[in-house]
């Protein structure tokens, strides 16, 4: 087995990671108080949850020395709205 991470992995975490910081917005109030909210359509969750269900298979089949992967899929039908408080 090679050693490399192969590009498109490296590909889908560089993704993964341009894509989440695009739908946080991070704002600070006139106290100072600092506030978070993160928003995405179901079609852009989708789409970033299959890239992360591909890394982790690839992930575990090379932890388990294995050389085929089994495919599975992502299904979700909802939208989501995360607010936090830093």
């Amino acid at each position: 087995m090679s050693k490399k991470v192969p590009t498109y992995i490296i590909d889908t975490l560089n993704n993964l990671r341009v894509e989440g910081n695009k739908s946080a917005h991070i704002t600070q109030d006139f106290q100072g108080v600092w506030s978070c909210e993160y928003s995405i359509s179901e079609y852009k969750l989708g789409n970033l949850m299959r890239s992360l269900l591909e890394i982790t298979q690839y992930i575990s089949f090379k932890l388990n020395l294995q050389n085929e992967t089994e495919q599975s899929g992502w299904n979700s039908n909802t939208r989501y709205t995360i607010f936090c408080k830093i």
